[in-house]
């Protein structure tokens, strides 16, 4: 640093700075830095990271809650909820009444409204029978996923009894019983 100005030194290179140049380039700076943004900035960064951070592990803790009791994102289970979904929506659109062409004698009317209560037990004994199936399935196919998984911790841990063969031809839990069979009936008759 001299009166005519400075001279920055690095590995063997240097760099002259007349005085006038370097007071304008302090004072600019000095000025910048007392912007706010540029004040708190190092405050603000801090802050920023942190939020970041406190966001994406409660997210994450929301997640991993959400996959443990939620049933409609389980990949198995998903597409017989949506379904059974889709079939209440069905039942609650029934018309056990008819009511758009009234007839012109009462008995017309009991006569349509008798057709119109047969065909709506109908659809729900089918819409029933299918929710049960969906059921029955879906649970059938998470006990074999649940007797799988439980037969490769026992794998894993070194079970003598539990060979390869039994592992692959492991039909449902080890001690549940078989599902009760249950006969559908042909119609169901409200009347």
């Amino acid at each position: 640093m001299s009166v005519h100005g400075l001279t920055f030194i690095l590995d063997r290179e240097s760099e002259f700075t007349p005085l006038r140049q370097w007071e304008r380039e302090y004072a600019i700076f000095h000025s910048i830095v007392r912007i706010p943004f540029f004040h708190k900035f190092r405050r603000w960064r801090t802050f920023w990271v942190w939020r970041k951070w406190v966001r994406r592990t409660t997210i994450d803790e929301c997640k991993a809650a959400l996959q443990a009791d939620l049933f409609l994102l389980d990949p198995g289970l998903q597409p017989p909820l949506l379904k059974i979904r889709e079939l209440c929506l069905e039942i609650e659109g029934l018309e056990l009444f008819q009511a758009t062409h009234p007839p012109e004698t009462l008995e017309g009317y009991i006569h349509l409204q008798r057709h119109q209560r047969s065909w709506a037990g109908n659809t729900l004994s089918r819409i029933v029978w299918q929710i049960k199936d969906l059921c029955d399935d879906a649970c059938r196919a998470r006990a074999r996923a649940q007797s799988k998984a439980a037969a490769v911790r026992q794998w894993a841990e070194g079970d003598p009894d539990l060979d390869d063969a039994a592992l692959l031809s492991l039909p449902v839990a080890p001690g549940m019983p078989s599902p009760m069979a249950v006969r559908k009936p042909e119609s169901f008759d409200m009347g």
